[in-house]
């Protein structure tokens, strides 16, 4: 229903990389959780390209609020990324460089803004 066209990562696939991140920052593992943030943040890149059509054929606020929900997840996601990219910046004394802090959990976000999507291209597809 909600696949994508190319190379890109499904939804499923986008979700369990987000919960990928999620663990590796909730572990400590800064590096890692770079890694896979960067990976995240081109496969959200690559969603929020192909879900431009689905935006286009919903109403303007309906497509201006999955625009914004995926913007803000990709520039949380971003913040991430750029925010100790190689893990040198370890907050050892509690000064708030905790990258927890940064970012809600990106997994439910993800699912969240998926399933947003699922519904609107079902209801379009009951308009058609």
């Amino acid at each position: 229903m909600a696949e994508q066209q190319g190379a890109g990562a499904g939804p499923e696939e986008l979700a369990d990389l987000a919960w990928m991140v999620d663990c590796a920052v909730r572990f400590g593992e800064r590096v890692q959780a770079t890694v896979l943030a960067e990976r995240l943040l081109e496969e959200l890149s690559r969603h929020y390209r192909a879900m431009r059509p689905l935006r286009l054929r919903c109403a303007p606020h309906v497509g201006a609020a999955l625009a914004d929900e995926a913007f803000a997840l990709i520039g949380d996601v971003e913040q991430l990324v750029t925010g100790s990219p190689d893990g040198s910046e370890c907050d050892r004394d509690g000064d708030g460089g905790d990258p927890r802090s940064l970012v809600a959990e990106l997994r439910p976000r993800v699912e969240r803004l998926v399933a947003h999507e699922a519904a609107e291209m079902a209801a379009l597809g009951q308009q058609s």
